[in-house]
């Protein structure tokens, strides 16, 4: 082994990254904490993230050559963030991961066994070079007979294009259930009306920002040294998650309210869908939503159905409250009124109050948070 090795390096990387494991450590341990297991898999997703980082940290700062056992001590946690982030995916959407969710770990397990018996056990004189081939190629790597060692780097030599091939499926079929969701509840995709659903839709779109990361760095650089690129951006994206999910408490309540409200509901699935038929066919015949005074309670009594069975209705097979969808069917019906030619001249007070609403201001804030944009830009946009 060399008699010394380089300095400790301190610059812009090494404090943002450590800033970066520490908030990451701590917002593991606050969802590992929670009940439900969509939040346990986040916690433990964001945890194994938070070892990563730590293992680039140690790489950057040069603080590897003081411990050179730990090299690629990570390796196979590449393997388990996307599985974990895609269970609690399904979780969330669903209320549990399946009863396979333990096969998502199968290529993590495989790799973990490979490392346990090619990779941990090299002494410390291959991990040196190891570590010099993919973090400081400029350095002299030590003189060591390789004959047949081939066989211990085999499955290393492709960690990263078997991380991102996964990583890519993964979105994908978030992607693809996040879409069917929103298309279930009769959202926009961008629509920011549902907390749950908007909250999932951040999660595939950081996952898709870190993977286009990865993809583009891995690309450009042979070795390691992309890797700091990255853990800047997922230390951005830990503090926003931190942010975002610590504000949105309705995220917690939105998870753990259906189960204990409706689980002695006599109602089964057939019975929610022919409430929801009736529903949209008194809507489109009777318009009764564009009354300023329309109810929860008048609503039930015109489909005669007791109030508790229209709100279990709604929110299991829409996924909105009363007044989400009330709101919903108005803006609708506004933005036909702001299309037509007949109401060019209608002033945008007339049609807040044409479709339910007693103020202007309350019904651009509605109107924004479900199309994105103020109803004066869109009657522009389509006129």
């Amino acid at each position: 082994m060399p008699s010394t090795f380089p300095a400790f390096r301190l610059d812009f990387f090494v404090l943002f990254i450590a800033l970066g494991i520490g908030q990451g450590l701590f917002l593991s341990w606050f969802f590992i904490r929670q009940k439900h297991w969509a939040h346990r898999y986040y916690g433990l997703a964001v945890l194994a993230i938070s070892i990563l980082l730590i293992d680039v940290w140690l790489s950057y700062s040069n603080l590897i050559f003081q411990a050179l056992y730990l090299v690629d001590f990570s390796e196979p946690l590449n393997l388990v963030v996307a599985p974990l982030l895609y269970l609690s995916f399904q979780s969330h959407l669903h209320g549990k991961a399946g009863r396979w969710a333990s096969l998502h770990f199968t290529p993590a397990t495989v790799y973990l066994i490979y490392a346990l018996i090619a990779l941990y056990t090299l002494p410390q004189t291959y991990k040196y070079n190891s570590h010099l081939d993919a973090w400081a190629p400029e350095l002299t790597r030590l003189n060591l007979d390789y004959e047949g060692m081939d066989w211990r780097f085999s499955l290393q030599h492709s960690i990263d294009e078997v991380m991102l091939i996964q990583m890519g499926l993964y979105i994908f079929l978030c992607f693809w259930e996040l879409r069917q969701a929103f298309q279930k509840a009769n959202l926009p995709f961008w629509s920011k009306v549902n907390t749950q659903l908007n909250w999932l839709r951040r999660l595939v779109m950081a996952s898709f920002v870190v993977f286009m990361t990865l993809l583009i760095t891995k690309s450009i650089f042979s070795n390691d040294y992309g890797d700091p690129y990255t853990a800047v951006l997922i230390s951005v994206l830990i503090y926003l998650n931190s942010a975002n999910l610590l504000r949105s408490s309705n995220l917690f309540r939105q998870i753990e309210a259906p189960k204990p409200r409706y689980e002695r509901s006599s109602l089964n699935s057939a019975d929610l869908k022919e409430i929801i038929a009736r529903l949209q066919a008194l809507f489109e015949a009777e318009k009764p939503f564009l009354d300023p005074n329309f109810s929860l309670n008048r609503l039930a009594k015109a489909l005669k159905v007791p109030n508790h069975h229209l709100s279990q209705a709604l929110n299991e097979e829409l996924g909105l409250g009363f007044f989400e969808l009330c709101a919903k069917y108005r803006i609708e019906e506004a933005k036909e009124l702001l299309r037509s030619p007949d109401h060019a001249q209608v002033t945008i007070e007339e049609i807040a109050e044409n479709v339910g609403y007693n103020s202007k201001s309350a019904f651009n804030t509605a109107f924004k948070k479900w199309c994105g944009t103020t109803p004066s830009i869109y009657r522009k946009t389509v006129g």
